[in-house]
């Protein structure tokens, strides 16, 4: 090429264009379920709302919203319009999470029309970067699915009211029987001598209120917990109370004890004045059969729900979209057994 047209190109941005978008096809050798369970979690933590869900296909497409929600910026290339929504779409299958991004402007009624939705080779600057920490904190987030920790994030609805572990025998798994809220072995050969001594044994014990579990009256009012390490872990055991209050819809106290050999380590009563009571209607969770989650009334105690009348409101909305619900869910915040204010989804 002559100097002169080199100049002149320049001069005039004479450039190739830009190649055609490709959805980011990131690489995760996470269970394929799990990984649709965690962008289901994480979507929900960040506020963003779905536009469908599909669990089948292991398929979700956001609805659309504004470039600065995800940390990029309101923008305008040369001879286009002024990039301002954005919508993803996720795709996951084995070994793959695929995160497609489509972008437009959307007009005075908060419309992307197809008229105005990016074309192939044009993305809001920054996308790549975004994508890349979006399929990450999917990733991550699939860890704590798949080990079955219970994950209580804004959004996310926490695991089912079946809190304490079990009520009966048929809750646990194989030839394990249901010991006070634990699943355990039956009764086998005596421990190996290496086993702590009486001195040393730690234990977890639940009093119940002194109404005792209303809403499973079944169990007693005193007993040993072992559910998720309770009885190992003191911290664990004192938090066990309060599961333990709103698991069975109390009123009056409900005792944590901990203890050492025969002294108690650790205490705790807990008596709340307010709570948070979800309501699902007869299909249940159609969403996330997986979970659990029943239809009927129970408590929520997720991100402090049960004591913050605010965060209680939003859980109606983050338990529709979590479940894909059909059918209305409702909130209902209450403080001294009194109803202070009621929230429905539709």
């Amino acid at each position: 090429m002559r100097k002169g047209v080199v100049i002149l190109c320049l001069m005039l941005a004479c450039l190739a264009p830009a190649p055609a978008y490709q959805a980011l096809r990131y690489p995760a050798t996470e269970d394929p379920d799990a990984l649709y369970a965690a962008a289901i979690r994480v979507f929900l933590r960040r506020g963003l709302g779905f536009q469908s869900s599909d669990p089948q296909a292991r398929a979700i497409l956001t609805k659309w919203f504004k470039v600065e929600s995800v940390g990029l910026k309101a923008q305008t290339e040369k001879g286009f319009f002024e990039i301002t929504d954005v919508q993803f779409r996720i795709l996951v299958s084995n070994g793959i999470v695929e995160i497609f991004t489509d972008c437009g402007h959307a007009n005075d009624s908060g419309v992307v029309d197809n008229d105005h939705r990016c074309e192939a080779n044009q993305r809001p600057y920054g996308l790549a970067d975004v994508e890349r920490q979006l399929a990450a904190e999917i990733v991550n987030e699939s860890h704590s699915v798949t080990t079955g920790q219970a994950v209580r994030v804004v959004g996310a609805p926490p695991p089912p009211p079946s809190l304490p572990g079990c009520t009966k025998d048929t809750d646990c798994k194989g030839d394990r029987i249901c010991v006070h809220g634990g699943c355990a072995a039956p009764a086998g050969p005596a421990a190996p001598a290496s086993s702590p001594s009486p001195a040393e044994r730690s234990r977890c014990a639940i009093t119940m209120a002194p109404e005792g579990c209303p809403w499973h009256p079944a169990l007693v009012a005193t007993f040993d917990d072992t559910f998720d390490g309770a009885d190992k872990e003191q911290t664990r055991c004192m938090k066990r109370a309060t599961e333990w209050f709103y698991f069975c819809n109390d009123t009056g106290p409900v005792v944590a004890r901990f203890f050492k050999g025969d002294k108690v380590a650790g205490e705790t009563t807990v008596q709340p004045t307010t709570r948070c009571e979800i309501t699902l209607a007869s299909e249940g969770c159609p969403g996330h059969q997986e979970v659990g989650l029943p239809a009927g009334t129970f408590n929520d105690i997720a991100e402090g729900s049960e004591h913050d009348q605010a965060r209680c409101m939003k859980r109606a909305v983050e338990y529709h979209a979590y479940c894909a619900s059909t059918q209305p869910v409702r909130a209902r915040f209450y403080s001294k057994g009194a109803l202070l204010q009621e929230q429905t989804a539709r």
